[in-house]
């Protein structure tokens, strides 16, 4: 994993020469490995199913009403209520010492299973912040390195963590590609294709800018940093060799994804180059990381590398140089239970605003946002009613069993429930009473919209917004006159979704 160090840290000698070398060997290179998606959980411990017991609304409304009213967030009460359920979040909350264990579960990537951990790290060094000690525990640095880590689950990855914590099997070879002259100093390096092409485009724009980068030492084989460790802890010993240099299997250069860029000692001080300050600046747009930053070597395990990059994809390195995290940390501070249930829209995945929970069987989501995901206008109403239309209905939503559709009420097998000011909607319970499409799919509960539906409501939301108004308030009745002078009476009447939507608005 880590670059090569340069002996003169300790005997003032450099390994350069030997470096490349190593860096080039390997074995033959087969088989194609797809890139899968990272798990969400390091691989210490097994992940944490949601509570069994079955969960009511009135529970979930009673321990949220509990966390709120303690200081945690709408966010950190759902992430806690979907990881502990109404039991564990019971038993959290009672007896000595529950101060501490709310401050560490609130986390949303705390893992319940590792409590016991988390609050041996706080008691022994009681500096350290809650959070400061979950990811500590979640890093695995409660643990001597080279322990009882688990295996890399997904070798292929671009997030897949390589560290003393995590090796990869021995006889792991990812697809690999050549890097052209000109970008390396040896032949024969190869990177992994995304990496590879990821880094000629930075070679590329750093040359705009007049400083040259090429890889030093990008994939190392299993064999090959096996090597390299076995000179360094040779030469100076194993404690000091696991300071600069990975045991083989531990060593992110297996994967294809790392590289040392233009060196690999401290002594060439490539820290105080143009090239390092363009990399520092630049790299995260090409989707690679600083590996080893100066400040974090206790939870890289690594000194101070400023030439190792490593490949992890735009989106992962924006978010670890925007929140200068290291990638041990990115993975410690995934949630543990993801966003909850999954809903999709004719097979794409939904976002809301809150958790989806389940309780009482069903998915509950924000009413509103719900609405306008299924292609249906609505507007909250004073007395807190939700007005929902679309598809030429209308109907009426509130706290309850019950909504008003076209006159009548039809009842819902699940209430409608307000949690901290927001319109809750089960979500199969509500598209059966309003004989909506909704079934289980592949990724979970799956929505269809009406095209009509959504094309009125898009059009009527685009022409509100350019009359300075929503279209909320348009239905609500606050803007309906105004509304009525820039859609004129012929219009209405050609399409009878903008007849309905007069009518709803009690205009007509």
């Amino acid at each position: 994993m880590a670059g090569l160090l340069a002996l003169g840290l300790i005997l003032g000698s450099t390994p350069g020469a030997q470096a490349a070398e190593d860096g080039t060997q390997g074995t033959v290179l087969t088989g194609p490995a797809e890139e899968a998606p990272a798990s969400l959980l390091l691989p210490l411990e097994p992940a944490v199913s949601e509570p069994s017991a079955p969960a009511s609304a009135d529970q979930y409304l009673a321990a949220l009403d509990r966390l709120l009213a303690l200081g945690l967030s709408q966010e950190e009460a759902d992430s806690l209520w979907l990881r502990q359920g109404a039991a564990g979040i019971e038993t959290c909350l009672q007896g000595e010492g529950a101060a501490e264990r709310l401050s560490l579960l609130r986390l949303s990537f705390a893992h319940p299973e590792r409590l016991d951990r988390y609050q041996a790290e706080l008691a022994r060094s009681p500096e350290t912040s809650p959070e400061e000690a979950v990811v500590r525990v979640n890093i695995g640095l409660d643990a001597p390195p080279y322990g009882v880590g688990e295996p890399v689950d997904e070798p292929a990855s671009l997030t897949a963590l390589v560290n003393k914590y995590h090796p990869l099997p021995a006889d792991y070879v990812p697809e690999l590609e050549l890097l052209p002259p000109g970008y390396t100093a040896s032949q024969g390096a190869r990177l992994r294709p995304e990496a590879c092409a990821a880094f000629l485009r930075m070679a590329d724009a750093a040359a705009e800018e007049g400083l040259r980068l090429y890889s030093a030492s990008p994939y190392r084989s299993y064999a090959a940093q096996e090597r390299v460790y076995q000179r360094y802890a040779a030469q100076q010993g194993a404690e000091a060799a696991d300071t600069y240099s990975a045991r083989a299997g531990f060593s992110e250069h297996q994967t294809g994804l790392a590289l040392d860029i233009n060196v690999a000692s401290l002594s060439a001080r490539f820290e105080e180059t143009a090239e390092y300050a363009w990399l520092s600046a630049h790299s995260w747009e090409y989707g690679f990381i600083l590996r080893f930053p100066q400040g974090k070597e206790d939870l890289t395990g690594y000194l101070f590398e400023p030439w190792h990059y490593r490949y992890v994809g735009p989106e992962t390195a924006r978010l670890c140089h925007e929140q200068g995290w290291t990638l041990e940390e990115f993975w410690a501070r995934q949630p543990v239970c993801g966003t909850g249930p999954v809903l999709t829209l004719e097979g794409e995945p939904l976002s809301f605003s809150r958790l989806p929970l389940v309780l009482d069987g069903d998915v509950y989501v924000p009413a509103e946002e719900l609405a306008r995901a299924i292609g249906w206008a609505s507007a909250e109403q004073p007395d807190g009613t939700l007005l929902l239309w679309g598809e030429r209905r209308q109907a009426r939503l509130s706290e309850g069993r019950s909504l008003l559709s076209g006159g009548s009420s039809v009842s819902l097998d699940c209430p409608v429930i307000r949690a901290n000011g927001v319109l809750m909607a089960p979500v199969k319970a509500l598209c059966q009473a309003l004989d909506l499409p909704c079934e289980q799919g592949e990724a979970g509960l799956d929505l269809r919209t009406s095209a009509d539906t959504w094309d009125w409501v898009q059009k009527l939301d685009q022409s509100c917004r350019q009359h300075g108004i929503t279209l909320e308030q348009a239905v609500g009745g606050l803007a309906v006159d105004r509304l009525e002078r820039w859609i004129s009476p012929a219009e209405r009447w050609l399409s009878p979704q903008l007849d309905l939507f007069f009518w709803a608005a009690g205009r007509k």
